[in-house]
């Protein structure tokens, strides 16, 4: 330590303490940061039926219905009005893990002796996982979503 004293002396040892103080204490709080981005969902989705769905914060919704290449469920919601352009496809999202959210999703319900025929539509909880990439997402209930 005396050497160490002798080489900076007293006044600048206690200058460089301070300064490596103030350095670990303003790396540990940018390491800590919860503005610093991470993995995300936001952006515009196209879903296996062809629709696209933008997702922003902790909702998604129908920016474009393609009713052509949906399953013929879809395609019966989509003609009788229970699924339309600007409504919410994905609801209360909230991120469980680097790469996971949990939240809702919107199904389009049928009885089982006419599964081709909507009956309405309700909302399912689901768990949504993105690819380590971020350009696609698959979601528990069924479909992988890719990023636009």
């Amino acid at each position: 330590m005396k050497h160490v004293i002798k080489l900076f002396g007293a006044k600048n040892l206690r200058f460089l303490a301070i300064a490596a103080l103030v350095a670990l204490i303003g790396f540990s709080m940018a390491a800590c940061n919860p503005s610093v981005s991470g993995p995300t969902l936001n952006g515009s989705w196209t879903s296996p039926g062809g629709n696209t769905v933008n997702i922003s914060g902790s909702t998604g919704t129908y920016a474009q219905l393609n009713p052509s290449s949906n399953t013929t469920v879809w395609r019966d919601a989509i003609n009788k009005g229970y699924i339309r352009r600007g409504e919410r496809a994905f609801q209360n999202l909230v991120q469980t893990g680097e790469y996971t959210w949990a939240g809702q999703v919107r199904v389009v319900t049928y009885t089982s002796s006419r599964p081709s025929i909507a009956t309405g539509i309700d909302w399912e909880s689901c768990i949504i996982t993105l690819s380590w990439n971020g350009q696609s997402f698959q979601v528990n209930t069924g479909g992988t979503y890719t990023r636009r």
